[in-house]
């Protein structure tokens, strides 16, 4: 087994630390790190997007592009001020 060590910020360190006390924290980052990797496999240009856009949240770069790869077939119109109607086993 290797360790993997991450420089942040003392207030994000503390913030973990004090949100999963009482949680396995290795295997939660590892974990966090599975699903981030698998996610960054499944889009050759993932690795690139991410590389030009470092302000931008790794999740929100990653769902965008999780929604350009499922087409406009699944998209919902934007109705300003109308909520779409979500149906059983849509979640």
């Amino acid at each position: 087994m290797a360790a993997l060590t991450a420089d942040v910020a003392d207030e994000l360190a503390e913030e973990f630390n004090r949100l999963f006390a009482d949680a396995d924290e290795d295997a939660l980052v590892t974990g966090s790190l599975i699903d981030l990797l698998e996610r960054v496999k499944r889009f050759p240009s993932a690795r690139q997007a991410i590389a030009d856009n470092p302000d931008v949240p790794i999740v929100f770069v990653l769902d965008l592009l999780e929604a350009r790869a499922e087409g406009r077939q699944s998209a919902l119109p934007f109705l300003p001020g109308i909520q779409p109607l979500v149906l059983a086993g849509d979640t």
